[in-house]
């Protein structure tokens, strides 16, 4: 199947009917009984008598024939779709074919390579039972987050979120399915239909919830935003809310042919300047030989973020906590970006700080706050430090007492919800009040500057939910206006969008490091930044605040 065929099957990935998870079942019935004969390959084919097929090994005498409808068929070939990734390239194998893998046992994985899919069939090939090898350790996972993922394997019920990656390579979605193979998968909810049900599902069973996002903590704001104002729902959705997961796989510097050579401070550019080092670092670069085919690189292994949401966690959502918030308390626990567990793996020698950069594009802005804090707070002096943590832990208390522990039942402790309030920063007179007609006929409540300064004196008049910047302008540049937002602490998590008439690739990553959450130029389509711009309301914030 090419990429493009896989791609066009996205959509029917979901399992929410209730012939999904018969399908479900069913699939992982012939799965247990051809491990139970060794099967080297596995073939199922729907018949037009509403049958399926099965043959275990390909020279099988006669097939077993099994009743299924029309509509369990479909569920069927969305309980594959939804499992395929490519999982060659962990086994350090150039076939790069999609296929499933599963962990049956604990600590050993088994592979089901698919050799064909086809509307009315779908043949695995070469199936390889249980490898010693467990799936958080062939990806890289296990050591950053034995403890969150130790957990899942004891959970039953709840909400998954996970991200979710293109065509078949790997992500967050598909590590979660093979580490759970009877979870149901929700691909890419929209409405909040979709999700209700999702929800609804996951009183009995667990749910993998899955959507395009690069960061743990935005994902759950995103997919909660889904309910709009149905802060019930809302509620609910926190509260059965289990994990939330970013997974990405990185390529391997090749073992054969690679050497350690020293990073420059050219390369560290690209990356915010918090994680310089002071001291230099070294990496392994490959030269190519054939065992990567000149590319320097063989194998993969997975970057990796998750949060496990305990109680502490769901009842700081619960009571509104914002997005800075709760990454603090997080990071404080140890959770920690997808770009730092890069770092990590460049420092380990897996691979290299230019991977790495072709990989994570950006980091948000509350991650990088409590990474910033958390360098000032290793610079203290031992007795300095030791009284901010004894000051951090009293106000903990005070704020967990025992009203701010209960869980928000009553909808009186809602404040009414008010238009959501921007900032629209920009010089040029006729374009400001231009964005500003535009975003005042969508709803929005629209406060404006035309410089970064002024911009700051009206952050601090105003609540301000979502800024929409200007680059270039005079007195305040974009770029500076956005550094001191990003060392403000009552306004670091503050999502910002930059508008430029400078269109590439270096504007936009360095503008991104610097912590913006998105950028445009100023040629896009309205439709399109006002998409971007809800996007962003909604990622951000939290649908009870």
């Amino acid at each position: 199947m090419s990429p493009a065929d896989h791609q066009s099957t996205i959509c029917s990935r979901s399992e929410n009917s209730t012939d999904s998870t018969a399908a479900l079942s069913f699939f992982l019935k012939v799965i247990k009984r051809a491990q139970a004969t060794s099967a080297s390959s596995l073939s199922v084919t729907f018949s037009s008598s509403e049958t399926v097929d099965l043959i275990f090994n390909e020279d099988s005498a006669a097939p077993t024939k099994v009743e299924c409808s029309a509509s369990q068929w479909a569920a069927l070939r969305q309980v594959i779709l939804g499992r395929l990734r490519d999982w060659g390239s962990f086994l350090e194998d150039r076939n790069t074919k999609p296929g499933v893998a599963l962990e049956l046992s604990r600590g050993q994985t088994s592979f089901f390579p698919l050799k064909s899919l086809h509307k009315d069939s779908f043949v695995f090939a070469d199936i390889v039972w249980n490898t010693p090898q467990g799936i958080l350790d062939l990806t890289g996972v296990r050591n950053a987050h034995a403890s969150e993922l130790q957990s899942l394997f004891e959970q039953e019920h709840g909400l998954l979120l996970a991200n979710a990656g293109k065509y078949s390579q790997l992500d967050g979605a598909g590590l979660l399915l093979s580490l759970k193979p009877e979870a149901i998968l929700c691909w890419d909810p929209k409405s909040e239909e979709e999700l209700l049900k999702a929800f609804q599902r996951s009183q009995e069973r667990l749910v993998v919830i899955a959507i395009e996002e690069d960061d743990p903590f935005e994902l759950v704001f995103e997919a909660a935003g889904i309910f709009g104002l149905n802060q019930d729902a809302v509620r609910d959705f926190f509260s059965a809310l289990r994990l939330s997961c970013i997974v990405s796989p990185v390529r391997r510097v090749c073992s054969e042919c690679s050497c350690a050579i020293e990073i420059t401070p050219t390369q560290w550019e690209t990356f915010p300047e918090i994680f310089h080092p002071s001291e230099p670092w070294q990496e392994r670069s490959g030269k190519g030989c054939a065992k990567c085919h000149q590319q320097g690189y063989h194998g993969k292994t997975c970057l990796s973020s998750i949060v496990e949401f305990d109680e502490d966690l769901r009842q700081l959502l619960l009571r509104r906590g914002t997005l800075s918030q709760l990454t603090e308390k997080a990071y404080r626990r140890g959770v920690r970006s997808l770009l730092e567990d890069g770092f990590e793996n460049v420092q380990n020698q897996v691979t290299n700080l230019a991977e790495i950069g072709r990989v994570v594009k950006r980091i948000n802005a509350a991650f990088l706050s409590s990474i910033t804090w958390r360098k000032q707070e290793a610079e203290e002096s031992p007795n300095e430090k030791a009284l901010q943590d004894e000051l951090n832990s009293i106000g903990d208390s005070l704020f967990e007492d025992d009203k701010a522990r209960t869980t928000i039942t009553s909808e009186e402790e809602f404040q009414p919800i008010e238009e959501p309030k921007l900032l629209v920063v920009e010089d040029d007179d006729d374009q400001r009040e231009i964005l500003a007609a535009i975003l005042e006929k969508e709803g929005y409540d629209v406060v404006t500057a035309e410089n970064g300064r002024i911009a700051l004196e009206k952050l601090s008049k105003h609540q301000t939910q979502l800024v929409v910047c200007d680059l270039m302008m005079p007195v305040m540049s974009g770029e500076e206006f956005l550094k001191v937002v990003r060392a403000s602490r009552e306004h670091r998590d503050l999502p910002v969008l930059i508008l430029t008439a400078i269109d590439n690739e270096d504007t936009e990553y360095n503008l991104l490091a610097a912590g913006a959450d998105d950028f445009c130029s100023k040629g896009t389509q309205r439709k399109l930044i006002l998409k971007r711009i809800e996007r962003l309301m909604t990622r951000t914030q939290n649908p009870l605040r």
